[in-house]
């Protein structure tokens, strides 16, 4: 009975391990290389476009200036096509009707043009894509993908 020689079998196992290596790195690093993303992103508006963006996140959300009471707001990153984006309107309606008086929920549609320098700055690769400002307009927690709205609530507390 004829043998296969050794390195003929060698290779394409070798190539599998190693692709299925390459996928369990990429998963357990998908936080770094979406933070990678957003930074990079970020880097990409100009001065200009930089600070007409934190003029408007101070005339929005900096509560202490323009006097509404919200304690917070959570900003939904997302897309009308997008499946998981769907998933995270029933969440923004609960987080609406839970804590009307104390947050702001805001839905930012990454396809229109006139979101795009606000999309650079808070460096949306991926969507959904939460964030969530203090009163005065400040990032104190990001999040990418689907959240649930006691994840939410956890949060927000």
């Amino acid at each position: 009975m004829p043998t296969k020689p050794k390195n003929r079998t060698f290779w394409p196992l070798f190539f599998m391990v190693l692709s299925v290596l390459f996928f369990i790195w990429l998963f357990s690093s998908e936080d770094k290389l979406t933070k990678l993303s957003s930074e990079f992103m970020k880097k990409q508006i100009s001065s200009t476009g930089e600070l007409a963006v934190v003029n408007y996140i101070d005339t929005h959300f900096n509560y202490s200036k323009n006097g509404l009471p919200y304690k917070s707001t959570f900003i939904e990153f997302g897309s009308t096509t997008c499946r998981a984006c769907k998933e995270m309107e029933e969440v923004m309606i609960e987080i609406k009707k839970n804590y009307h008086k104390e947050v702001n929920v805001v839905f930012v549609d990454i396809s229109n043009k006139q979101n795009q320098s606000l999309i650079r700055y808070y460096g949306v690769s991926l969507v959904p894509m939460q964030v969530f400002l203090d009163s005065v307009g400040d990032e104190y927690f990001r999040h990418t993908g689907f959240i649930s709205t006691d994840s939410i609530s956890k949060i927000l507390h």
